[in-house]
């Protein structure tokens, strides 16, 4: 009996060893030659439907596998499953061919228990990605700098192998289905350059059962980097096959009208779907551990508020409406008369008045659809508008805060980022709405401010609000200097993006590279969404002045920042490694290698795009929504309609908009001095 235990005992821990997710395996094919495979779609299909078929069917012979696939090929192949809610399984094998490597994996899988445990049941809910090694190179340094610019993170995968005889894999995708790119919801978080490949070979090594930094000793472990073919299937259940690139999707980079709008409408639903029923949003979330920061910027939810007013303006879907009217709703209590002045008002969120959310919030009441602006938030905007202005010194520099301004004394020097030009943009766009002459003059000093500041430093990098504003300026204001300055602003873009001449002859070191923000290493999509909010109303202003130059350069950069974030969001056929794949369907990651979503993420992205259909039409044409979109919107612009008959047209009746439960609360007044008594 006690053997019988031993034995099954033993199995046991044979069945163990087999790879889950990264683990690593035993092997004596150390050596790989110099062969590479092509694969086409129909190759890629035909692997998986035979995966398919053989979890359900062990005996079940493959179909349509070309020469290609049959042929030698003594390479890795790795199959992993995904079900949403359902921890993944991984395995690996090698057996001389890709076809005898996949009946052999999908073997392993059928021995391995956790398999009928986790999928026996739901394999038609599950969706199969496949990665085949190709090209395999050592390691050539084990100095953190130095790999960290060999080894890509989502592109190479790496090889370990210990002097004990063990050796580990980790295919390049998994740096994306772990999240290893943020650790935490911080921007300090984030986990680049050297930082991430000490994280990668860590975790290979502890998953080969090594030590953990066993791989900066050459005597105990052999490094080897490596490309793969990866694809997966675009829908659970089975179906066509997707090639995937850093686990995502490479788009053609002729981006039509109804593409791009299709796409601005996505990143709307994904911040209305995580908006709750009293207004607070989804701030930020990390989906592969499907978790929300505890934490909350109100600056961000306000612009939020404006992102889901123009979505809804420029789609007709009456669920972004809902939940923008929600989330201004969740704004009131936070509305303060300033004791001072009853005509001017600002926001107080948890002890804090800062001047960029008195800006966003005013803007977002510009957006709110017409029908639904009250007598009541007719007034409101008013009032946040002129506490703008009273953030305003005469210089047309602002304090950030309204404590700041409360105590008098210089402004901040330097003045904050992006408040300034939060408050230059709301007051623009407060003058097109609402032309009272207070708002112009406010805005002309901003534009003389922000003019002044850049002569200091014509390198430094301008601030995408100042721009956007600037060039709405000139519509109203006819004045030379605006353009002039402008063009020299975006020039700086020019500079720092990947694609772009102005930057390395437009020579990229991978291909979503393109398109990005040159701050960081891969991209991020912020930096690249925001910069592009810039350049695409400055696109605008040089079609306006005639200026042909400037007119081709900005919209060479605005749609390669527009194939970027496409590459950046994920769509339904790329949230396949994450448990909840409903909150981030639509979302925009925070760069290549992270996948956390954060609600300016969504809102710079289709702001930018909104503001770019025309460009995109220009370039490229109308073309057509697809069956994602198809009957949930129109292209109310282009149409020329007025949402609310939009969304009487899709079958949705606009609500009306939520007064305020009660007036805004007066400010408590400063103290007052105390007369000095004889």
């Amino acid at each position: 009996m006690n053997r019988k235990k031993g034995i099954l005992f033993l199995l046991l821990m044979i069945l163990a060893a087999f790879w889950i997710g990264c683990e690593s395996t035993t092997s004596d094919q150390k050596t790989y030659d110099e062969k590479q495979i092509k694969l086409n779609d129909a190759d890629r299909d035909a692997m998986a439907a035979y995966v398919r078929k053989c979890l359900a069917d062990t005996s079940a012979k493959p179909e349509g596998f070309s020469a290609a696939l049959t042929g030698d090929y003594n390479k890795d192949v790795f199959v992993d499953i995904f079900a949403a809610g359902t921890e993944p399984l991984q395995t690996r094998a090698r057996e001389g061919s890709v076809a005898e490597s996949l009946r052999r994996a999908c073997q392993q899988l059928h021995e391995n228990p956790a398999f009928p445990t986790r999928f026996g049941a739901k394999l038609d809910q599950a969706r199969l990605a496949i990665h085949i090694i190709d090209k395999v190179k050592t390691l050539p340094s084990r100095d953190l700098k130095k790999i960290s610019r060999v080894v890509e993170p989502g592109i190479h995968g790496l090889i370990v192998d210990g002097a004990n005889g063990r050796r580990g894999f980790q295919v390049a995708e998994e740096v994306l289905y772990q999240g290893w790119g943020m650790k935490g919801f911080g921007d300090k978080d984030r986990v680049m350059g050297k930082a991430m490949s000490e994280l990668q070979l860590k975790k290979l090594c502890k998953n080969a059962k090594l030590g953990e930094n066993d791989w900066k000793d050459e005597k105990k472990t052999k490094l080897y980097f490596f490309t793969s073919h990866d694809f997966v299937e675009d829908k659970p259940g089975g179906g066509k096959t997707l090639e995937t690139y850093r686990a995502h999707k490479l788009y053609a980079k002729e981006i039509t009208r109804s593409q791009l709008l299709e796409a601005a409408w996505m990143a709307a639903r994904n911040l209305a779907y995580n908006t709750k029923d009293d207004g607070m949003m989804g701030y930020h979330q990390r989906p592969e551990v499907d978790r929300f920061a505890k934490g909350y910027n109100i600056v961000r939810h306000a612009g939020a508020v404006w992102g889901l007013f123009t979505a809804y303006k420029a789609t007709g879907d009456v669920e972004l409406l809902n939940a923008g009217l929600r989330a201004l709703k969740y704004l009131i209590p936070n509305i303060k008369i300033a004791a001072e002045d009853p005509n001017v008002a600002y926001l107080d969120y948890q002890g804090q008045s800062i001047l960029g959310t008195n800006a966003l919030t005013a803007m977002a009441l510009v957006d709110i659809p017409p029908e639904l602006l009250t007598p009541e938030w007719k007034t409101l905007r008013e009032k946040l508008g002129n506490g703008v202005i009273a953030f305003q010194v005469a210089d047309g520099q602002f304090y950030a805060s309204w404590s700041q301004k409360l105590k008098g004394g210089p402004v901040p020097s330097p003045q904050p980022r992006y408040y300034p030009g939060e408050a230059f943009l709301s007051l623009v766009s407060l003058y097109e709405t609402d032309p009272q002459p207070k708002w112009l003059a406010a805005a002309k000093k901003c534009a003389e401010a922000q003019m002044r500041e850049w002569d200091k430093d014509p390198k430094q990098q301008p601030d995408a609000w100042v721009v956007q504003a600037m060039s709405k300026l000139y519509r109203i204001e006819k004045n030379e200097k605006y353009p002039q300055y402008v063009f020299k602003m975006v020039n700086w873009h020019f500079g720092h993006q990947w694609g772009m001449p102005e930057k390395h002859e437009g020579k990229l070191p991978f291909k979503d590279y393109f398109g990005g923000a040159d701050n960081s290493t891969p991209p991020r999509s912020t930096p690249t969404s925001a910069r592009n909010e810039a350049n695409a109303e400055a696109w605008h202003l040089a079609k306006l002045v005639g200026n042909q130059e400037m007119t081709q350069k900005l919209g060479d950069a605005v749609m390669a920042s527009y194939w970027h974030n496409l590459v950046d969001q994920f769509m339904p056929e790329t949230v396949y490694y994450l448990p909840a794949p409903e909150k981030a369907v639509g979302g925009i990651r925070g760069a290549l290698i992270s996948n956390d979503i954060r609600i300016d993420y969504d809102q710079h992205f289709l702001s930018s795009a909104i503001n770019g259909l025309d460009l995109a039409e220009e370039r490229y044409g109308v073309g057509e929504f697809s069956p994602l979109s198809k009957g949930k919107i129109l292209d109310v612009h282009k149409l020329g309609l007025n949402p609310a008959e939009a969304a009487k047209q899709l079958g949705g009746a606009a609500p009306a908009a939520p007064a305020p439960a009660a007036a805004p609360a007066p400010a408590p007044e400063a103290p007052k001095a105390k007369k000095k008594t004889k």
